[in-house]
C-alpha cells in the first residue's frame, strides 16, 4: 500500500489481495490518511488488487460511501465490488 499525495487530493494505492489481517491495516491506513487530508479528494487507487474477501469487500464500499473514489481495477474487481457475482463471498449473518 502506497500514499501519495498532491495538492487537491490523497490516494492511496493497493496492490495484490485485500482479505485477512489487510483488511485491518487498510482501515487503519484510511482512518490515518483521512486526518491527513481532511479537506481534499480521496482515492482508492485498485488497478493493483486481484482479490478482496467479503470484509475487504464491505470495507471498499464503505470507504466509497464515505466518499473515497474507487478508481481503476479490473473487470474482476468491479464486477465483485457491484455484487454482480457472488465470487465465494459469505455474509455478515
Amino acid at each position: 500500500m502506497t500514499t501519495r499525495h498532491t495538492d487537491d487530493s490523497l490516494s492511496l494505492i493497493l496492490e495484490g489481495r485485500i482479505k485477512g489481517p489487510w483488511v485491518g491495516e487498510l482501515e487503519q491506513a484510511w482512518l490515518a490518511a483521512q486526518k491527513l487530508g481532511a479537506n481534499k479528494l480521496f482515492k482508492i487507487d485498485l488497478t493493483g488488487v486481484t482479490f478482496a474477501d467479503w470484509r475487504g469487500r464491505k470495507l471498499l464500499l464503505d470507504m466509497q460511501r464515505r466518499g473515497a473514489e474507487l478508481v481503476g481495477g479490473s473487470s474482476f474487481v468491479r464486477q465483485m465490488l457491484a455484487g454482480t457475482k457472488n465470487f465465494g463471498m459469505q455474509d455478515e449473518n
